[in-house]
């Protein structure tokens, strides 16, 4: 099948999905999209807060974080483009209300639109808002965890 077909099936599927998934999942499908054709996954093998390292033809295209504090889920999924921009930052926080009731929420941050949304299952059709130190803070921190992915694993950084 050729690329423009692939892409064109893939465009009319992912609606599908997104409407058909809870709001959360949506965000893991996207990620697993955006990932699916890496070279290979490299990993600090932190026992409790792993990141890992999605690459393809030696050039990192994703990072993820994960920590499990001790009433809840944190995840911070970074999307990259090929020049190591960051095009995309979605932050998921799941934590107990109380023993039973989860209280999720998540935020996709996207830098180049200077845009937040924020997604809880409250309220999953998201609301934006504008915080653009917020951006900014989550920015250099996704910067400065990509330079150090990049050093420990001698892999290229994105042509700037």
């Amino acid at each position: 099948m050729s690329e423009k077909i692939k892409i064109v099936l893939l465009i009319l599927i992912i609606p599908f999905f997104f409407v058909n998934c809870d709001f959360g999942n949506r965000f893991e499908i996207e990620f697993e999209i955006h990932t699916k054709d890496i070279d290979h996954k490299l990993s600090d093998n932190d026992p409790l807060m792993p990141t890992t390292v999605f690459v393809e033809n030696n050039k990192p295209i994703a990072f993820e974080f994960i920590a499990s504090p001790e009433q809840g889920e944190y995840s911070k999924r970074t999307f990259l483009k090929d020049n190591g921009e960051i095009e995309k930052i979605i932050s998921r926080k799941n934590f107990f209300k109380n023993i039973e009731i989860p209280f999720d929420s998540i935020y996709v941050i996207e830098p180049l639109k200077n845009k937040i949304t924020v997604y809880t299952n409250e309220n999953d059709n998201g609301f934006e808002f504008e915080n653009s130190k917020l951006i900014d803070e989550e920015i250099f921190d996704a910067q400065k965890e990509y330079a150090r992915i990049v050093s420990a694993n001698n892999i290229e950084e994105g042509s700037k």
